[in-house]
């Protein structure tokens, strides 16, 4: 599962969407974007693994840093909560700044 999540984020290119797109779909794009890192966050992906895929974008590294802020749960249930609520808390910020 670990391999399957990092790959995803790799075949996705995991970049900060562009700029030019519609600031709602970005805002979806970015939320996508942290559940992704929270998801492999939970399921045991390495920091430095989730670091390397983040590269230089200051965006995805300040998610990566945010998500091992956040405690680490056992349950699919759990996870699937902290996966949503992280998503939900970058497309509210996201949405907020957009204006």
């Amino acid at each position: 599962m670990k391999k399957v999540l990092l790959g995803l984020a790799l075949s996705l290119g995991i970049t900060t969407p562009s700029l030019a797109a519609d600031k709602a779909e970005f805002c979806v794009d970015v939320k996508g974007l942290a559940e992704i890192i929270m998801e492999s966050r939970l399921v045991g992906v390495d920091v430095v693994n989730l670091m390397k895929v983040a590269g230089e974008d200051k965006m995805q590294q300040a998610m990566v840093r945010d998500a091992f802020s956040k405690p680490s749960y056992q349950t699919p249930e759990h996870q699937a909560d902290a996966t949503r609520e992280f998503g939900a808390k970058y497309y509210l910020d996201c949405l907020k700044r957009a204006k």
